[in-house]
């Protein structure tokens, strides 16, 4: 999509309906985030001039899921993004999703399941851990009974599924030189 250097992030919204063929209603429910290094940076307001965009970023556009709309004053907003084995090395995309106040690693694996579309065995192999922003931290992993909400610390955590990028087996192929 191009949008004019003096535009601003409500011109990608825009952008965005038009090509979508989005209802208005919908398209005021759709946000911009700001991607680097595999986890969210920071939400883009509507006003924000395109100029402010950092170019080495990724711009991700999503419609806000219900849960996050009905979400409550004791509802908190974490944000997630998947790593394999190290939290260096990130994976997918990355997103925002509402911790319930008391709920259990076990609950709220079912939410992310539907959030993410993962089922079955792929949602059981994901290991989740509290993943400070920093770069170099080492991950909590967590157990079914942990309630996440609890265990944060600081409003910088984040929540990491860690399990293997099935994109990586491609990543190489496609440069490779096979000799048989």
């Amino acid at each position: 999509m191009l949008v004019a250097k003096n535009g601003i992030i409500a011109d990608i919204i825009g952008g965005i309906q038009k090509k979508l063929n989005l209802d208005e209603r919908t398209a005021q429910l759709v946000r911009i985030y700001e991607v680097h290094s595999g986890r969210v940076y920071k939400e883009l307001s509507e006003d924000l001039s395109i100029t402010g965009v950092n170019e080495f970023v990724s711009l991700y556009a999503e419609r806000m899921p219900d849960e996050e709309i009905n979400a409550t004053d004791s509802d908190r907003a974490i944000y997630c993004f998947h790593f394999d084995k190290e939290p260096t090395k990130p994976h997918g995309v990355p997103f925002k999703f509402i911790l319930k106040p008391g709920e259990p690693l076990k609950d709220t694996r079912e939410r992310l399941g539907k959030r993410t579309g993962l089922k079955g065995k792929l949602l059981e192999k994901i290991k989740f851990a509290i993943v400070s922003r920093s770069t170099y931290s080492k991950p909590r992993y967590l157990e079914d009974g942990d309630v996440i909400m609890d265990l944060l610390q600081d409003d910088d955590d984040m929540l990491g599924l860690d399990h293997m990028n099935k994109m990586r087996n491609f990543w190489n192929k496609a440069d490779s030189i096979f000799i048989r």
